[in-house]
């Protein structure tokens, strides 16, 4: 156990017995006691004097021994602690965390860096971005497992179903206050600060999944739904406020305070997350399917590497083909059944501009410049949103950019979206739905 981790676990034991965590003085003391420092070595670096040191350290060891219940000395002090500490696990709410229903394969270079973000760099708050079944979630339990010791807490949240910001803090502060503190203020931003008072007094690791879910639908990427505003308040809190504990989400779309405030070597990170590359492969195998390396590399990049489409196409391969991806690779059909869910979910967020160049780039087939973009929305009078809907729709994971500068939609998409256009097209000539296409 280092330093750290030591002020973190004694903070722990003090605030059960006496209600508050170390001082200023008391954790230069403890720091002191735990690196076998004389006191006078601890004056010397310090603005406190040698008495004023030795006082804290008696009254430290004196608060200790009654939260212990055993006499507790500068020289027992580390063992005990040591001791205790060895027989604590953290506390660890997984909530409605999914389990690995598939092989986890790859992102590793991801995973190294989460740890790094977390355990070396202490970052504050760190975002998974990237669209539907690129792996966020399962990436974001997998840095939950291999970081959880280093935490006091653990919290899983998923916000799917958009959860009103007071009902999640209440939530959170009666966990982590060992549900002795049950309501909360009244006002979002004297809430927000009791959970900060847990976050700072003791290290917490809470994971939210699907923020997405708390994101306006039918708006450009990165605004809040109405009502949800006052999340805001919370990752801004989150990200600026000096505390000792992570905040970690997942979503398919960016938060406006993660746009804002993310940086390197700041204390808000965020990764993006693209397929897998030849860990795509080791996937397909784990699942069952038989190929030859070509067969595999042409599956993976159809799917553009996304795990979920991956399992999706592979599960229906061993089931429908025997495994065998040679036979399932001559019809040519990738967008179906689940895969088709997870996009439309993704069509239906979109703003009418945004749908209207993803149609279009589905209709053109070949990558298209700003400028021929341009050219398509002038008769819709939608030019003066172009940059904006680009920008959107590039945030949304749903557009690529091609080595010409020109704009293309990855091969699930276009498939999807493609067919999507015929039945769009047929519902409006029956008359089946609200035109669309017949008054572009």
């Amino acid at each position: 156990m280092d330093l750290e981790r030591a002020i973190d676990y004694t903070n722990r034991l003090l605030l059960g017995s006496r209600q508050r965590s170390l001082t200023a003085i008391e954790a230069l003391t403890f720091k002191a006691i735990w690196l076998d420092l004389s006191y006078q070595d601890a004056s010397q670096n310090s603005n406190y004097e040698v008495a004023t040191i030795k006082n804290a350290a008696s009254r430290l060891l004196q608060d200790l021994s009654k939260a212990v219940d055993q006499r507790v000395s500068k020289k027992n002090c580390k063992g005990i602690v040591l001791a205790l500490a060895s027989q604590v696990e953290t506390q660890v709410d997984w909530g409605n965390a999914p389990i690995d229903m598939q092989p986890f394969c790859g992102r590793t270079v991801e995973l190294a860096q989460l740890q790094q973000w977390i355990l070396g760099d202490r970052a504050k708050l760190i975002s998974l971005l990237g669209t539907g079944g690129i792996g966020k979630t399962a990436l974001a339990a997998r840095a939950g497992d291999h970081v959880s010791a280093d935490f006091a807490f653990v919290l899983w949240r998923s916000l799917r179903e958009a959860p009103p910001l007071r009902e999640l803090l209440t939530d959170l502060v009666q966990f982590l206050s060992g549900f002795t503190e049950i309501e909360l203020p009244p006002m979002d931003d004297r809430a927000i600060s009791r959970l900060l008072h847990y976050l700072q007094q003791q290290r917490c690791l809470i994971i939210f999944d699907n923020a997405e879910a708390i994101m306006a639908a039918g708006d450009y990427a990165g605004q809040y739904r109405p009502g949800y505003e006052n999340y805001g308040l919370l990752f801004g809190a989150i990200g600026t406020v000096r505390h000792q504990s992570c905040l970690l989400l997942t979503s398919r779309e960016p938060l406006p305070e993660l746009m804002e405030l993310a940086g390197v070597d700041l204390p808000v990170r965020s990764i993006s997350l693209t397929g897998l590359d030849h860990a795509a492969n080791q996937l397909l195998e784990k699942i069952g399917l038989q190929g030859v390396p070509s067969d595999l590399d042409r599956l993976r990049d159809h799917c553009q590497g996304n795990p979920l489409y991956l399992r999706i196409v592979a599960n229906t391969i061993v089931q429908t083909f025997n495994g065998k991806v040679a036979q399932f690779l001559q019809g040519d059909q990738y967008t179906y059944g689940k895969i088709a869910a997870v996009l439309q979910q993704q069509l239906d967020r979109l703003t009418i501009p945004e749908k209207v160049i993803v149609y279009h780039l589905a209709i053109k087939r070949e990558p298209q410049t700003r400028s021929q973009l341009e050219q398509h929305l002038q008769p819709l009078d939608l030019v003066r949103d172009l940059d904006q809907t680009i920008n959107s729709l590039q945030s949304r994971s749903l557009l690529e950019t091609t080595q010409n500068e020109g704009f293309t939609l990855q091969n699930v998409v276009m498939e999807f979206m493609t067919t999507s256009v015929l039945q769009v097209l047929s519902a409006e000539i029956r008359g089946d739905r609200a035109a669309f296409f017949l008054t572009a």
